[in-house]
């Protein structure tokens, strides 16, 4: 899977946000990484993912520091802007390097009913054409 413009996008152009459940680091450890223990919450959780059908994996998960998390598994509250795939940032890139990134993650402040929520965009690093697969580089802790 994967994310292809369908008009051309412009060098600089905030190109979609990256939605999901907002978790914390122990949601995830018990979500996911297995490494606490699951507690009613938890349950109730996987329950309802597993009953419409929403994934499990934690391979969509985004760190945003502070041990916050976006969880862009679940497609009824995630965007598009999880199948943009990996590529590696590349010294020198031009528009015809295969697999360089072409776009970049922006987190931003938002207010929103005097609450502060930080947020992730996508944001073209050049003019992208038609057709052409989003990426980004998703940094060595990915990995």
């Amino acid at each position: 899977m994967g994310a292809f413009s369908t008009v051309a996008i412009e060098k600089g152009s905030t190109i979609g946000e990256y939605t999901g459940e907002l978790l914390t680091r122990r949601q995830v450890e018990a979500r996911y990484w297995g490494t606490r223990k699951e507690n009613k919450k938890d349950r109730k959780w996987r329950q309802s993912r597993q009953r419409r059908n929403q994934g499990l994996s934690g391979d969509y998960l985004f760190d945003m520091g502070n041990d916050l998390f976006i969880d862009g598994e679940d497609a009824d509250v995630s965007s598009w802007c999880r199948f943009a795939n990996h590529a590696n940032e590349l010294e020198d890139s031009s528009e015809d390097d295969v697999g360089a990134c072409n776009v970049e993650v922006r987190r931003r402040l938002s207010w929103d009913d005097d609450d502060e929520q930080l947020r992730l965009f996508l944001v073209a690093l050049r003019d992208i054409e038609p057709g052409t697969e989003i990426c980004y580089d998703y940094g060595g802790d990915y990995w």
